[in-house]
């Protein structure tokens, strides 16, 4: 068999042997494509400017952050040519922006394996560095939540509150919207007869140019619909009789939502401060409590994924469930321990040697 190869077009002729036991030859025509491997940064770039699930803003962020810090090092590397050691190299020297030079890498050499660049993703176990100049680095904290008493104490701010959007603080512990998709909603997304929301849009910051405005959600998962209880309906036929305006949180001339910013300080800062919450309160908290109490009282994590627009439950389980602090055990936890400690404390007759083990430790306790 012989081969010419042009431009990318091979001539094959292949000899085969028939039957009768005479050799025959049959040419055919082969086209290859030869692509050439891309440099990381360019193909960081192309791969940053094509996604569709996540916001403008987060998208120039990361393309600002790749500029910034990546191109000036890796500009004119193949994509093949790098190894795992100069990744985490250079994001154990990086000063700042850890995280997203971390999702940058993993993105993009990820698609690089799925596109046939390269056999292995060379990002694979890149870690965030521990220590710096001999110290640790201390990471972002786990967020606190307030204790059930504070919870109360801010339900009970909020009823007596004569401020205007009360109901909308109300309908975000009640579903777990966020706040861009709170402020972002209609009256006619609204049906009070079936008690369910259409989320379509929502009321985001926009951190390049500043200030606030409508644009779409997240990724597709966050268009959904969410169903709010009954008991709500009322308050809401008042709240929307009271006011002309299209939106659902209205500004005082009604033409636009209220400003994020304002909406975070007079309905959640301020009344946490009246209900004496020390820990941090936001809007996005709402959303945590939400997730953690329908967790705590057993909804399938299914469904909590659904409501709240989540693609998976790892997000669910690993970021917005806490553990909501109580003065004292809940009775479901205090009738454990006593199960738990009756199986040590009580006297066993199955053999010689329990009996010794357990009434010995029953001594030892008591």
């Amino acid at each position: 068999m012989t081969n010419k190869k042009n431009n990318g077009v091979q001539n094959i002729r292949r000899n085969y042997v028939t039957k009768d036991g005479t050799v025959k030859t049959y040419n055919y025509t082969r086209v290859t494509v030869n692509r050439s491997i891309p440099t990381m940064c360019d193909y960081a770039e192309k791969l940053l400017k094509s996604r569709c699930d996540c916001k403008e803003a987060t998208k120039q962020q990361l393309l600002g952050v790749l500029e910034r810090h990546i191109r000036p090092v890796f500009n004119d590397i193949s994509i093949g040519d790098v190894i795992p050691d100069d990744l985490q190299l250079f994001l154990n020297e990086s000063e700042n922006s850890q995280h997203q030079i971390k999702q940058i890498f993993t993105t993009t050499f990820r698609a690089a394996v799925m596109n046939g660049y390269i056999d292995r993703d060379t990002s694979y176990g890149l870690t965030l560095p521990r220590y710096k100049n001999g110290e640790p680095i201390e990471r972002k904290k786990e967020r606190q939540m307030p204790t059930r008493q504070q919870l109360d104490t801010f339900s009970a701010v909020v009823r007596e509150s004569k401020l205007s959007l009360t109901y909308a603080v109300i309908l975000q512990f009640c579903t777990g919207l966020d706040r861009r998709e709170t402020l972002g909603l209609k009256k006619t997304d609204f049906n009070l007869d079936d008690c369910y929301i259409d989320v379509q849009r929502s009321w985001s910051k926009d951190v390049v140019n500043g200030g606030f405005h409508i644009c779409g959600l997240k990724n597709k998962y966050r268009y959904r619909r969410v169903y709010f209880p009954k008991e709500l309906v009322p308050a809401l036929r008042k709240a929307f009789a009271r006011t002309k305006s299209e939106w659902f949180a209205p500004c005082r001339n009604g033409k636009q939502p209220i400003d994020g910013d304002n909406y975070s300080k007079r309905y959640f800062v301020r009344m946490a401060k009246e209900a004496g919450i020390t820990v941090p309160f936001s809007p996005h908290m709402a959303r945590h409590i939400y997730i953690t109490n329908a967790i705590d009282q057993h909804v399938p994590p299914t469904e909590i994924m659904k409501q709240v627009g989540h693609s998976d439950l790892r997000m669910i389980i690993e970021v917005y469930t806490h553990y909501i602090r109580n003065d004292k055990p809940s009775p479901e936890m205090e009738a454990y321990m006593s199960t738990q400690v009756q199986d040590f404390v009580t006297q066993k007759s199955d053999s010689p040697t329990n009996n010794i083990i357990y009434g010995d430790f029953k001594r030892r306790v008591i």
